[in-house]
C-alpha cells in the first residue's frame, strides 16, 4: 500500500497534463500512487493519462461522465489507500521534492496536516509571485485559531492524513463553486496538529478560462457554501473559539467578490450579487463593518467602498 494517493482530478487539461504528471512522476520520493479520475474530458486527456499510466503502474485512472471536480475529488478521497492524501489540479506542477517534504514533516511530527508557500505563475504575462503563507509551529486551531483565515482555502498545497477525512465525513460539496473552502476549513478545524514547511513547493498555475478566472453566474454558490460551512462548524466543540475569525473568512469574501464583479459581463447579475451580498452580511452579522480584523485589514478608501452599497455599484460599474 502506497504512503501517499495523490488525488488528481482531470477535465479538459491536456495542454497542461504532462508537465504535471512530469513533476508528479520524477519526485524524490517514490511510495505514492496516482488517483487520476477523467471527469468526462473531451479533448485527449485520457490519452495522455493512459500513455503514462502505461509506463508507471503507479497511477491509477477512474474514466467516468462529468461531474465536476467536487465529485471527482469525493470518489479519489473514497478510493484512496494511503496514509496520506495530496490533492493537485491537473494543470498545476510541484517541485520535484514537494511529496518529500511534507511527508517527512507529517511522520516526524505526527502531524493531520502539513501546509507549504507556493509560486503563482501567470500564463499570459509569465509573471511569477511567490505567496508564502504565515510561519506558525506546530499548533491546531484552538492555539491559532487565526489559521482558519491565514491558510489558504485550497488544497493543493497541503498534505492530509487520510483519517481526517474519512473519519470526519468531510467531502468537497458537489455542484457547487468554491467547494475548496468548505472542505478545507473543516480539515483545518479537526486537524489536531497542523504544521508547515516554508518553501514553495508548488506552481499554481492561472490562465484564461481557469475555475479561478471565471466571472459568471455560480459567484452566487458562495452564500450556500459559507452558510452549510457555518452549520457545520457550529457542531465543533471549537466554535466559539474559532467564530471570530469565521466572520471575518465571511466578510472577506463577499466583499472581495463585490469587488471582483468589476469583471462580470452581465450587469443584471452585477447589481444582484451585491445587493445579496449586502443582505448576507447584514443577516450574518448586523455589525460586521466594525469587525476588529476587517477594520485592521482593510484601508480606510476600501472600506468606503466596501461598506457602502451605493459606492460599491458605483465603483464595479453597470
Amino acid at each position: 500500500m502506497a504512503e501517499i494517493s495523490v488525488i488528481l482530478p482531470v477535465y479538459n487539461t491536456s495542454k497542461y497534463l504532462h508537465a504535471c504528471l512530469s513533476s508528479l512522476l520524477n519526485q524524490t520520493f517514490h511510495d505514492f500512487e496516482i488517483v487520476a479520475i477523467n471527469d468526462g474530458s473531451t479533448d485527449d486527456s485520457l490519452s495522455v493519462l493512459q500513455d503514462f499510466a502505461n509506463k508507471d503502474s503507479r497511477i491509477r485512472i477512474i474514466d467516468q461522465k462529468n461531474q465536476g471536480i467536487g465529485a471527482a475529488r469525493n470518489l479519489g478521497i473514497q478510493l484512496a489507500n494511503g496514509t496520506y492524501i495530496a490533492f493537485i489540479d491537473s494543470d498545476d506542477t510541484l517541485e520535484l521534492r514537494m511529496l518529500e517534504c511534507l511527508y517527512k514533516k507529517a511522520v516526524e511530527e505526527s502531524l493531520d496536516i502539513v501546509v507549504c508557500d507556493y509560486i503563482e505563475y501567470e500564463e499570459s504575462s509569465k509573471k511569477e509571485e511567490q505567496i508564502a503563507l504565515p510561519t506558525f509551529e506546530t499548533c491546531s486551531l484552538l492555539q491559532m485559531p487565526q489559521l482558519l483565515f491565514d491558510i489558504n482555502s485550497s488544497p493543493w498545497n497541503k498534505l492530509y492524513r487520510t483519517a481526517l477525512w474519512k473519519e470526519h465525513g468531510i467531502e468537497f460539496p458537489v455542484s457547487l463553486k468554491y467547494e475548496d473552502a468548505y472542505a478545507v476549513l473543516l480539515c483545518l478545524v479537526k486537524a489536531k496538529r497542523i504544521g508547515k514547511v516554508n518553501e514553495p513547493l508548488m506552481k499554481y498555475w492561472i490562465h484564461e478560462g481557469s475555475e479561478s478566472t471565471v466571472m459568471d453566474a455560480r459567484v452566487f454558490d458562495i452564500f450556500e457554501i459559507l452558510t452549510n460551512l457555518k452549520v457545520r462548524l457550529q457542531e465543533d466543540e471549537k466554535y466559539d473559539t474559532i467564530a471570530p475569525y469565521l466572520t471575518y473568512f465571511t466578510i472577506n469574501r463577499i466583499t472581495v467578490y463585490m469587488l471582483q464583479q468589476k469583471y462580470q459581463k452581465d450587469a443584471a447579475l452585477k447589481r444582484k450579487f451585491i445587493e445579496q451580498g449586502y443582505a448576507y452580511l447584514n443577516q450574518y452579522d448586523f455589525n460586521w463593518r466594525n469587525h476588529p480584523m476587517y477594520v485592521q485589514s482593510n484601508t480606510f478608501v476600501k472600506r468606503m467602498i466596501k461598506n457602502h452599497q451605493w459606492l460599491m455599484k458605483l465603483y464595479v460599474g453597470g
